[in-house]
């Protein structure tokens, strides 16, 4: 731990100072004291850094570098901003891409597109809360952080440098007593080893329902569903005796995104009807909300601007461009108490009145689109996954466009793919975030599809996409209007009841495909956890 540095860089009335640290002795000056504690963990090492203020000192930013061997044979991964970044391994000398222009301009507020720079060198990564560098196909150094609820930690690695750069958001913070900087996790070993360690140390809860199946209509009809259209799909599962699990209403029913309280005029007979046709069928019935953004045209914008957080020019803040909807929308302010009235609002009228049973929340990294002064986007984040949490209750939730880590523990099941409509980008975050699965929440690794219209996938292709996500998903939802299978489609979509969560896969990576094979029997760690 002699070669592991850090900076702390912060201001004192209204000077910028420095004070470098390191793990092994405690750091001082007249404005803070940093004191490194190291505790031994099998495998590996916790590490934390606590910064107790002597004086008024507002952070700024810091740093902890540690070498790290990067052979030219390594793979390299660098968990993405949210749920929805692509997330794999990469060779030491390969790149992340950056938007064009154009892209920005429209999808930089999904990402972190502006809150990192990347020039897109190569050999030089970049993701959030955890990442490691696997040195062969069984063994990599894990780096995981245990605190996000204080500000998230930017995981870079450098090839050329050998060396990982842990990064904590912490500016704006003015810690009245200690404040922990750092709760890292740092272990080498196997996959199972070093993430078991690290989903250990973090506590979660044991996760509280059994993976499952089901039916969404966005992949097939996105915002043209209709009352017509949900019943013929209702109508055609159940015709089929289909032992789904959840039956989910996707985007397309609601007044305006933000507006939750009315239904459009393509459901005239309402949200509650709709709910109760499906738990005639045996189902568990979903609905897809987006609790922290509205769009352009939405009442909500028009009635109640002084909810939106604002940036330094008084307008709302973009939370993303949307050509489906009305254009550009816009970020909540969650600490908002009439925000957080009207969200009860929201959810006592979907679950106790329409009695919906696991709500499909999306956009979720917009809570933390900009942080009020003092707090952290990681503080601002976690915050608003617990609050959502508390007025949900132990109704389901499935988490998607979010960060990771305010979401583990809070989330049942979670989407882990796709920013860009990419089959190859759903099978990648498939499989690179698998250690997720019925461990931090059940992995919704996206859909499959078996039909032969809508979609421009090879049989072959359609057939890995259904098998990858029966073994690495804990939620497999189809878009699919089965009445339109064949037989021998038919036969593969139903090959997959009784659904189960599958044993641990052993995933070795070879190249730029991976070998996936179903290991000896033995316990299975998500029913330890009491799924």
């Amino acid at each position: 731990m002699e070669r592991v540095k850090g900076k702390l860089t912060y201001r004192r009335e209204g000077v910028i100072m420095t004070l470098d640290f390191d793990l092994i002795h405690e750091a001082e000056n007249d404005d803070l004291v940093i004191g490194p504690t190291i505790r031994e963990t099998v495998p590996g090492e916790r590490w934390t850094v606590t910064v107790t203020p002597r004086t008024a000192v507002t952070l700024l930013a810091a740093e902890l570098r540690v070498p790290v061997p990067v052979p030219p044979s390594s793979r390299i991964f660098v968990n993405g901003y949210q749920t929805w970044t692509e997330s794999r391994e990469l060779g030491p000398w390969d790149r992340i891409p950056s938007l064009n222009r154009l892209a920005r301009s429209r999808c930089s507020m999904y990402g972190d597109y502006e809150f990192v720079t990347n020039p897109g060198f190569p050999g030089r990564f970049h993701g959030w809360t955890y990442g490691y560098v696997r040195t062969k196909s069984d063994l990599l150094t894990l780096f995981g952080s245990l605190a996000e609820q204080t500000g998230f930690t930017l995981v870079t690695v450098a090839s050329s440098a050998g060396r990982v750069t842990l990064q904590k958001e912490c500016g704006g913070v003015m810690p009245a007593g200690p404040y922990v900087l750092y709760d890292v996790y740092v272990g080498t070993g196997t996959d199972q080893e070093t993430f078991g360690c690290y989903f250990d140390l973090l506590g979660l809860r044991p996760l509280r329902t059994p993976p499952l199946t089901g039916w969404t209509s966005w992949y097939n009809y996105y915002t043209g569903i209709t009352q017509e259209i949900i019943q013929h799909n209702l109508d055609a599962l159940g015709e089929h005796e289909v032992p789904l699990d959840v039956f989910q209403i996707d985007d397309g029913w609601q007044h305006a995104v933000g507006d939750w309280l009315s239904t459009n005029a393509k459901f005239p007979d309402g949200m509650g009807t709709m709910a109760e046709a499906i738990h005639r069928r045996g189902y568990k019935a979903g609905l897809w909300v987006t609790p922290f953004i509205a769009e352009e045209r939405s009442d909500l914008l028009r009635d109640h601007p002084d909810w939106f957080l604002t940036g330094d020019h008084g307008k709302p803040v973009k939370a993303g461009y949307n050509p489906g909807w009305s254009g550009f929308f816009y970020s909540l302010d969650v600490a908002n108490p009439a925000v957080r009235s009207y969200l009860r609002d929201v959810f006592d009228l979907i679950l106790h009145t329409w009695h919906f049973d696991l709500v499909k929340l999306d956009f979720l990294y917009a809570a933390c689109r900009k942080a009020p002064e003092g707090k952290t986007r990681g503080q601002v984040m976690s915050e608003s996954m617990q609050f959502l949490r508390d007025i949900i209750g132990d109704d389901l939730i499935l988490g998607c466009g979010v960060p990771l880590g305010p979401a583990f523990g809070q989330v049942d099941f979670c989407r882990i793919g796709r920013e860009r409509v990419s089959t190859v980008c759903a099978l990648r975050n498939a499989i690179s975030r698998r250690h997720l699965n019925g461990v931090a929440f059940w992995n919704d690794p996206d859909v499959t599809i078996l039909r032969d219209t809508g979609n421009s996938l090879t049989e072959a292709q359609r057939r890995t996409l259904f098998l990858v996500n029966q073994a690495m998903g804990g939620l497999v939802f189809t878009s699919d209007d089965i009445s339109s299978y064949t037989d021998a489609q038919l036969r593969l979509y139903l090959s997959q009841f009784p659904f189960s969560a599958k044993a641990t896969l052993e995933t070795r990576p070879f190249g730029e495909a991976w070998s996936l094979r179903r290991p000896p029997s033995r316990p299975d760690r998500s029913a330890k956890r009491g799924a």
